[in-house]
């Protein structure tokens, strides 16, 4: 059952008594080694003497808090970390129960309120047996009062950062898996602000190596009274923490001297088991209804609340333990206490990457975190050493909700409370450049007054981060930028401005991305109201801009000097930031003096965001000045990174600058130095060769850095000085040429393929099944084209060499070609994790997808869908290349009758379509600039073929550009499907040759008998026109050889058979007609009658077989006629006239004649006889 009741407590308004200031004085220095070694000896500690007796005079007349009595709060001073007395209004805050009190009468604790820092507040303890123990919760950190010397009178104040590193030997092993199972679940947005304090009933033990440290000496409860003593430092401090963040105090039970153990380790009921023995121990001895909360201090390197978010739950609440060897100080009461008992009240770790063991919505820390409920020092990778004092707005939002409604709701005494809560305001969310410094601008206010607000600003993206270490700038998700203390500003520069002064874009903990991503923020804002803090939060997002970015200051941005009175230029990288999604118009452009810690001068306001404003130099010499260039309307800046010197006003005289050189060339920017002119600006003007107007720009020393070139490109450049009144003319010009860009993917790959790897991949041309031996395989060899605006599937099978297990996709595609896949749109296609044999999907190549060569990664992860970078457990990654084509449909055909060829005088035509609006492109046809023109959606170029153009292949090129002037990559013939072939040159023919189908003579036809022509051609014919002895016949092409055959009939007229063979290519190229052949010939004679007798009786010759001469004899055969010996193949190969008597015999010479058979013929009018001779060598 809920106990309430109703306090004012109103300790700045109702203050009483006297103030006292002179308890403390100041004492000599005390040695390093009386200092127990918990503070380092830097000298950033300081000490003093106090009047311990008087101080306790003093509390004795203060009122108590929660009771009538608090009017009568005292005003007493206090030393600060900085040397100075600050005025606390005093009230005693008891931790322990009045009964306990009364038993333990000198053992105390008081809480107050800052009167001159409100945000300020003090717990503090007092006891005979430890002295005084100060808290000082401040907007500028914690500071610790403790005392150094025996007897209690000396003191030292230092803040909590002055510690030396804390050896741990502590290691939190709560589960946070394990919740009261009674907690509701989800994420809330409760806060510190429903006007309650809420008291928890503390049942404290601790084992008998812990009581053995503090017991000293005396009796059974002289002991037990110097035990509880320290038990009382330990949680005034942690109420004091717990008040302010949570409105949370605890109250030590009044038989807590019943669960103190000392004496005989062996007999009290701890030995190496903690959760279930304290459980059991206080449920034992102090009975379950007779605690809220129970806990148990030892000397083991370890704690473990044994549940989250269980106060209030019987057989739970009583199982948290905190242990450390030196159970003392800071490092105990804040790192262990308040986090095991920041566990128990509902809060989860908020370490992101060490050991990350939150509810999934708390792991917004980096590292190990810094916040109570991280992991401060104890992890391979720290933030700092130890834990800050404050919980982060994840674990009061957390904690907030389990103590307002859930489980631990229902036990505590609920003490209304007057104090107002504040009122958070995160502002509006923005879209930001990358790699670009922005401030968090909050603000806050209280009906009770702001005074005492301080404001805690903290990264809230609880994702994994994608590496074990510091965050990188690469990062698509997890944090950032670590937690801080709040303070009395509502602003945080990101990084801290001392970053951007050093001219750094961030720190280890505090990075800004150079990708493009979302990043999410918190703002806290806290009254600081001693014994019963109220909060309030809100939350914004920011987005950032891959395409935007860096913005930055380009001049000045070294150390050179200014005058007064002069006209100077400042120059900044625009960087897209005018452009949308950010859309910045105008920025403000300030002066510091003070090397950039406060910007009071306004050079100018509101001028366009166009990278260049001429300002006037105001007067005032200075030194350490810089510039803040500020985005109006939004979040982001930048700051000039030395300083520079503004002198006294000089004369100024406008000559052509001297030595203008170019130094320090890199793919995309270049820096050009010359001579100086003092009290000159300059102007710098330059271009691509070949462009036809100039970029101007100004600078206002005689360095200046050229911007967002073009790689692999030649640039002019030339520079002019001006002064008041004149200017000079420009140099001549200097050109240089930019290096090639090689971009740089991050690394991503699997840490194991044993179990699954990607099987292939199918996508366009793409068709990989290569092997892979590694988490990683770089294909980046194997392309294929995509099309804007075009749909394609990407098909993915994976490999498993046992079990399959269930798998996650990814698909990126670096569409804008800046080497990440973090931009919008780039990730195209993912897929939950399941076990399908076989996984696809569809994407849409973007109309703004750069054209060109770029990226394409792959990525299949175990169990979840993966990220573009960084390394995994089990599954790969492959990237592969692919070519964005903004043009598509491209084709090109001839007006030839055959469309594939084409000839002098025929026209070709260029067609292809280009997916978004495109300027008018440069095209070239075979070498010849061609005009092209839109029609209808559809670029048509044309181009007619002279005898001057080059045989082949026809070859073009189309050059483009978008209308945003952003070039295309050249298109060749070789992007098309189509291709047309210029043939100018008529073909020949070669072996041509007749025969006879004759068995007996292949050079004589009969009636009845096949002629064959064939022949060759020096290229393709397009059908060629046969005619054997005047007849048409079809010609056919058998393995490149044409062939065409004739019947020879009866009336065919005889003698030699003529051909003719008309033959162009397919261009159309035509040649004369062909009539020759190679030397065969075949002669048509109508009928021959007794060749068997002409062969056996009218011709004889010897000797035969024959090798140099043989002697022909002849029968009955008189007058002129022609011998002639023909081959094999129907071709005259020896031919002579003779004169032939009756029984004549002639003498014929054969040595030109290889071995063979032949055909012996004797031919004359009308007659023809024949016989078979044999010539071997």
């Amino acid at each position: 059952m809920k106990r309430i009741f109703t306090i004012l407590f109103l300790l700045s308004a109702l203050t009483t008594g006297y103030t006292q200031s002179s308890f403390w004085k100041e004492s000599k220095a005390v040695t390093p080694d009386k200092i127990s070694g918990k503070l380092n000896n830097s000298g950033t500690y300081k000490t003093l003497m106090l009047d311990f007796q008087g101080l306790k005079q003093a509390l004795s007349l203060t009122g108590m808090r929660g009771s009538a009595s608090s009017r009568n709060a005292q005003v007493i001073h206090f030393p600060n970390a900085d040397g100075k007395m600050e005025k606390f209004s005093i009230v005693e805050a008891p931790t322990l129960h009045p009964d306990l009190a009364k038993k333990y009468p000198g053992i105390k604790s008081y809480a107050g309120q800052g009167i001159d820092n409100p945000t300020s507040t003090i717990r503090f303890s007092i006891s005979n047996q430890r002295g005084f123990h100060g808290l000082l919760m401040t907007a500028k950190g914690m500071e610790y009062i403790d005392p150094v010397s025996s007897d209690n009178s000396t003191y030292a104040i230092y803040m909590r950062k002055s510690l030396n590193k804390d050896e741990k030997d502590f290691q939190c092993i709560m589960d946070d898996h394990i919740a009261t199972t009674t907690k509701s679940n989800g994420v809330t947005t409760l806060k510190t602000n429903d006007q309650k304090l809420r008291k928890y009933r503390l049942a404290l033990s601790c084992n008998a190596e812990y009581g053995n440290i503090f017991a000293g000496s005396g009796t059974d409860a002289e002991k037990k009274a110097n035990i509880l003593a320290q038990m009382n430092i330990t949680m005034t401090r942690v109420n004091g923490i717990y008040e302010r963040d949570l409105a949370i105090t605890m109250e030590i039970i009044a038989n807590n001297d019943d669960i103190i153990y000392f004496g005989d380790t062996n007999a009290d009921p701890w030995s190496n088991e903690w959760n279930t023995k304290t459980q059991q121990t206080i449920d034992a001895v102090i009975g379950d209804a007779n605690y809220d909360i129970g806990h148990n201090f030892n000397t083991t390197g370890g704690g473990n609340a044994g549940c989250i978010g269980c106060v209030c739950t019987s057989g739970e609440k009583g199982s948290g333990y905190t242990g450390r060897s030196d159970p003392t100080g800071d490092p105990f009461d804040v790192d262990y206490v308040a986090h095991e008992m920041g566990h128990q009240f509902g809060g989860y770790h908020t370490m992101n990457t060490c050991s990350r063991s939150g509810s999934g919505s708390t792991e917004v820390e980096p590292a190990s975190g810094s916040s109570i409920m991280g992991y401060a020092g104890i992890c391979s990778t720290n933030i700092q050493e130890n834990s800050d004092a404050y919980f982060g707005y994840v674990n009061i939002r957390d904690i907030s909700a389990n103590i307002q409604s859930g489980v631990s709701s229902g036990c505590p005494v609920i003490v209304d409370l007057s104090n107002n809560p504040p009122v958070a305001n995160a502002g509006n969310d923005f879209i930001i450049p990358k790699s670009t410094p922005f401030v968090l601008k909050g603000a806050g206010s209280d009906p009770d007054g702001n005074a005492s607000l301080t404001y805690c600003w903290e990264q809230n993206d609880p994702e994994e981060g994608l590496g074990a270490g510091s965050p990188e700038s690469t990062w698509t998700q997890g944090p950032l930028f670590r937690s801080l203390e709040g303070t009395s500003s509502p602003d945080r520069y990101m990084p801290q401005i001392s970053t951007v002064l050093a001219g750094e874009l961030g720190s280890t903990w505090e990075v800004l991305p150079s990708v493009g991503r979302k990043m999410n923020f918190s703002l806290t804002v806290r009254d600081n109201h001693a014994g019963g803090g109220q909060t309030s939060d809100d939350l914004m997002e920011i987005t950032v801009d891959g395409n935007s970015g860096p913005f930055f200051i380009s001049d000045p941005n070294s150390s050179l000097s200014w005058h007064e009175g002069q006209t100077q230029v400042v120059t900044w990288n625009v960087a897209n930031t005018d452009q949308a999604p950010i859309s910045c118009s105008n920025v403000n452009i300030l002066l510091s003096t003070d090397g950039g810690q406060t910007f009071p001068t306004t050079l100018i306001s509101n001028a366009p965001n166009n990278g260049m404003a001429e300002v006037t130099v105001p007067s005032g010499l200075s030194a350490n000045c810089r510039i803040k260039i500020e985005a109006v309307g939004n979040i982001f800046y930048d700051i000039s990174d030395v300083d520079f010197e503004i002198a006294t006003a000089i004369a100024c005289n406008a000559t052509v600058p001297t030595g203008l050189s170019v130094t320090q060339v890199n793919s995309t920017d270049a820096t050009i130095t010359w001579g100086q002119n003092t009290g000159a600006t300059f102007d710098i003007q330059y271009r691509a060769q070949g462009a036809s107007t100039f970029t101007t720009i100004g600078a206002g020393g005689n360095t200046k850095q050229l911007l967002n070139l073009s790689p692999s490109t030649t640039y002019e450049v030339q520079v002019r000085s001006k002064c008041t009144g004149s200017t000079s003319e420009f140099t001549s010009i200097v050109t240089f040429t930019t290096e090639e860009l090689v971009l740089q993917y991050c690394a991503s790959q699997g840490s194991s393929i044993k179990d699954e790897y990607i099987g292939s991949v199918q996508l366009a041309d793409i068709d990989n099944t290569a092997p892979t031996s590694s988490g990683y395989t770089d294909f980046t060899a194997i392309s294929t084209d995509l099309s804007v605006g075009s749909k394609y599937t990407i098909t993915i099978t994976p490999t498993w060499t046992g079990t399959p297990y269930d798998e996650a996709y990814a698909v990126w595609i670096d569409y804008n070609q800046n080497a990440d896949f973090n931009d919008p749109g780039e990730l195209v296609w993912s897929k939950d994790p399941s076990k399908d044999t076989l996984v696809s999907g569809g994407f849409t190549v973007p109309v703004n997808a750069l054209p060109g060569t770029t990226r394409m990664r792959i990525s299949m992860k175990y169990n979840a869908i993966p990220a573009s970078c960084g390394s995994f457990g089990f599954g790969e990654v492959e990237d592969y290349t692919v070519n964005i084509v903004l043009l598509d449909k491209v084709s090109i055909s001839s007006n030839n009758v055959n469309n594939e060829f084409a000839k002098v005088g025929d026209e070709v035509t260029l067609q292809f379509h280009a997916a978004k609006p495109i300027q008018v492109p440069t095209v070239t046809i075979q070498g010849n600039n061609v005009t092209a023109s839109l029609s209808e959606g559809v670029w048509i170029a044309k181009h007619a073929f002279t005898s001057s153009d080059t045989e082949g292949k026809v070859a073009f090129t189309i050059n483009y550009t978008d209308m945003e002037d952003v070039a295309g990559a050249e298109v060749t013939a070789t992007t098309d499907k189509s291709t047309v072939l210029f043939d100018k040159t008529p073909p020949s023919l070669v072996n041509v040759s007749i025969k006879s189908g004759s068995l007996q003579d292949k050079s004589i036809a009969t009636p009845g008998d096949e002629v064959t022509l064939v022949f060759n051609a020096s290229e393709k014919l397009d059908n060629p026109d046969v005619t054997i002895a005047d007849v048409n016949v079809a010609a056919s092409l058998v393995e490149s050889q044409w062939r065409t055959v004739r019947t020879m009939r009866e009336g065919d007229t005889p003698g030699v058979i003529s051909f003719s063979i008309s033959y162009k290519d397919m261009a159309g190229n035509e040649a004369l007609v062909n009539t020759t052949s190679d030397g065969s010939s075949v002669e048509f004679m109508e009928q021959i009658t007794g060749l068997g007798d002409l062969i056996s009786k009218q011709i004889k010759a010897y000797p035969n077989p024959a090798s140099n001469e043989i002697i022909m004899q002849t029968k009955g055969i008189q007058g002129q006629a022609e011998i002639r010996i023909i081959d094999f193949t129907g071709r005259k190969a020896l031919s002579k006239t003779v004169e032939v008597g009756r029984d004549d015999e002639k003498a014929i010479d054969v040595t030109s004649l290889a071995s063979g058979t032949y055909t012996l013929q004797v031919v004359g009018d009308s007659m023809l006889n024949t016989t078979l001779i044999v010539i071997s060598k």
